[in-house]
């Protein structure tokens, strides 16, 4: 998952790219849906906890996800073949 401000671009295997719209949920939580491109569309429901950890609840699985900052360098983000990543 990459995050850029309020911009957010998700590189999960075994799937696409995907850049979805975040959705501020009212009780404090950012919501936004993943294509796993499966039977489900699961929502992830996250809220930064500290300054450097985003947690997310997974609706549809019953699971959550932890996702800690980190800075990279361009070169160090997968890009499928053929794609054409900023």
């Amino acid at each position: 998952m990459i995050a850029n401000g309020y911009s957010l671009e998700l590189h999960f295997i075994g799937t696409h790219v995907q850049k979805p719209s975040a959705k501020p949920d009212g009780k404090g939580s950012l919501i936004f849906p993943v294509d796993f491109e499966g039977d489900a569309l699961p929502t992830y429901r996250c809220r930064l906890i500290g300054s450097d950890t985003l947690a997310c609840l997974v609706s549809v699985y019953e699971q959550g996800a932890e996702f800690k900052k980190k800075s990279i360098c361009q070169d160090e983000i997968y890009s499928p073949p053929n794609s054409t990543h900023r």
